[in-house]
């Protein structure tokens, strides 16, 4: 070769690789449900921004309610992966928002029957409550307590109430309670008072007679009929003897 021929000195160059400044976001994902004693959780994100092809996120996401409420789904971590090595350090530009997770109210609805009957004497009452909408979560319930009861004509409500049971708590539930209505109608029931009859010979006196026969067959077990016979016959002839004012 002519290398001899030549002074040829070595200076050598730089390479350099600066940091990637291509913002990348990372947001935890949000999630919502109704309250069902299970914890709520969501290990999902969204990412936005080009990664260098070959390169993959790899996100931690750490977030968990069960009780009615709110609270962060939190990005704990965000590394870059390249063929299994950790190339975060090349990017300069990531950011992390946090999810929302949240717990909803369960709603319930108690409604109490409503019930109806023609006056007896005894007291109507109805113990059945039904629960609707959402009803309650798994194996919690209430003790219900009816308390209602109307026994006169007229109509009141079917009052009852309630105690969470099993694990429920207040705060997870939105509770309406509705009241039936127990009416008691009039006892349309014909009760027949005959006034006794009577006869005599004429002997210058009245003749009464203060007796009646009562058909109380459908007359209540509690109830008594109180009544006044009226009626007075002297001289020869008849008359009505009346069965007047009669009340129970």
């Amino acid at each position: 070769t002519k290398l001899g021929n030549y002074s040829i000195t070595e200076k050598k160059g730089m390479l350099t690789v600066t940091e990637n400044l291509t913002e990348i976001k990372v947001k935890a994902a949000d999630a919502t449900k109704t309250y069902d004693g299970t914890a709520l959780s969501r290990n999902e994100y969204i990412g936005t921004g080009e990664l260098v092809e070959g390169d993959k996120l790899e996100v931690m996401i750490a977030g968990s309610i069960t009780d009615a409420g709110s609270t962060d789904n939190v990005v704990t971590s965000v590394k870059v992966i390249r063929n299994g090595a950790d190339v975060t350090s090349n990017y300069s530009n990531i950011s992390t928002e946090n999810g929302k997770l949240t717990v909803e109210k369960r709603k319930v609805t108690l409604t109490s029957a409503s019930d109806s009957k023609e006056y007896d004497g005894l007291p109507l009452t109805n113990p059945n409550v039904k629960i609707g909408e959402d009803g309650f979560a798994g194996k919690e319930s209430a003790r219900l307590k009816v308390t209602g009861s109307q026994t006169d004509v007229g109509s009141s409500w079917n009052t009852f109430t309630y105690n969470l049971s099993n694990g429920a708590k207040e705060a997870n539930y939105d509770i309406t309670k509705v009241e039936g209505k127990l009416e008691v109608t009039k006892n349309m029931a014909a009760i027949i008072v005959t006034a006794g009859s009577d006869s005599k010979v004429y002997d210058g006196t009245p003749l009464t007679n203060d007796t009646a026969v009562v058909d109380d067959k459908l007359l209540a077990e509690t109830d008594t009929l109180k009544y006044t016979v009226e009626g007075s016959q002297t001289t020869v002839g008849s008359s009505d003897n009346k069965v007047v004012n009669p009340s129970v």
